[in-house]
């Protein structure tokens, strides 16, 4: 019965899991093969127009036998988008004008490769094809620049915390969904510019403490949702204010709107951080934004609901799978006797039979 609940245990907790899409983790570099015309690319802007928001490596499938220095690069700043072409030691640059959204922010960009290399800013519903003599087939694309995502198919970027900080860039005034989730009890700190605060549990959910007074774990196999939103409080005063569910909302302030929100863990601690996608400027009061909202909050609820059917039912199964297995086990162990019982017993049938015969024959002499 033992083995039953740590079996029932282990799929319970895989149910509960949190789904990560590999290509939605936030790295500073990515290395994808080539299996698609497009690559979806996702990178934080900067503030300033001149510096690099990310740069893609085309390498050739050739790049083995022709040296590292045979590739295709395409650089993309603000205004302009950069291309080389490397073959051995010959090397050209072209550069084009391609103006972007001023400001800083998240951008998604696709980067297609047909006879030539088109470059689009989603954004900006905007394109430029870059010309390239495509002499060589491509094989892999590295891609690097400030939290990049690649490929990524849900509206999430993620952080794993592992012990050193995480920075989250930010763009000042501006709201924030959060999620913290871990395998194990973790207590993160946040620090936004000069303010710090943890994160722990009390009876009534997630609580915002200060770094010396005792704190209580977050538990396992659970995501924490947090909300953040920065902005000019009384008399202008810089401030954030960080809220849960179930919990008071904290007001942090601080000496001015913060260009990160910095998280760390405990020294052992591993989690991870998601960055929901949202609009912070939609109107929500208008009746059709409104009514797609809730039409995409009741089909999410309709699915989670759907997943976590499907969870308890597998795991229901599994459970009256066991059972039953044990149970037709116990019978079979009951209906076939042990083989050394079994030889014992015909053991004695033959000495009865021969018992028997011997007694017949005393009787006709």
């Amino acid at each position: 019965m033992r083995i039953h609940i740590l079996v029932l245990s282990c799929v319970l907790k895989a149910v509960l899991s949190l789904y990560i899409d590999q290509g939605c983790s936030v790295k500073s570099e990515w290395r994808e093969h080539l299996a698609w015309i497009d690559t979806h690319v996702s990178a934080w802007k900067p503030l300033d127009h001149k510096t690099d928001i990310l740069e893609l490596k085309v390498i050739s499938k050739a790049s083995d036998s022709l040296g590292k220095h045979t590739y295709d690069k395409v650089v993309v700043t603000s205004e302009e988008v950069t291309l080389t072409v490397m073959r051995m030691y010959d090397k050209t640059s072209m550069t084009y004008s391609f103006p972007q959204l001023s400001g800083e922010g998240w951008r998604d960009y696709i980067f297609s490769i047909n006879s030539n290399y088109v470059f689009t800013s989603v954004a900006d519903d905007a394109s430029i094809t870059l010309n390239v003599t495509r002499d060589l087939e491509p094989d892999y694309i590295l891609v690097k620049g400030s939290n990049i995502t690649l490929n990524c198919l849900s509206e999430v970027r993620i952080w794993n915390a592992t012990g050193s900080p995480v920075f989250i860039p930010m763009s000042g005034s501006e709201q924030h969904s959060l999620s913290i989730f871990s395998k194990q009890e973790v207590i993160p700190t946040l620090r936004l510019n000069t303010a710090t605060a943890r994160l722990s549990y009390n009876a009534s959910g997630i609580t915002l403490t200060d770094e010396e007074s005792v704190q209580r774990a977050l538990p396992a196999f659970t995501q924490h949702n947090l909300t953040l939103d920065c902005s000019y409080g009384v008399h202008a005063a810089p401030m954030c204010v960080v809220g849960a569910n179930n919990m008071s909302e904290k007001r942090l302030f601080m000496n001015e709107l913060p260009r990160s929100l910095e998280i760390t863990g405990r020294e052992k601690d591993n989690f991870y951080i998601l960055l929901h996608d949202h609009n912070p400027q939609a109107n929500l009061t208008d009746p059709d934004t409104a009514s797609s909202s809730n039409n995409l909050q009741n089909g999410i609820g309709v699915l989670m609901s759907a997943i976590v059917v499907a969870g308890l039912a597998f795991v229901t199964g599994i459970g009256l799978i066991l059972i039953l297995w044990q149970k037709l086990k116990t019978k079979r162990d009951v209906e076939q006797p042990d083989e050394n019982e079994l030889l014992i017993y015909t053991r004695h049938k033959v000495r009865q039979v021969i018992r028997k015969k011997i007694m017949i024959r005393i009787h006709v002499v």
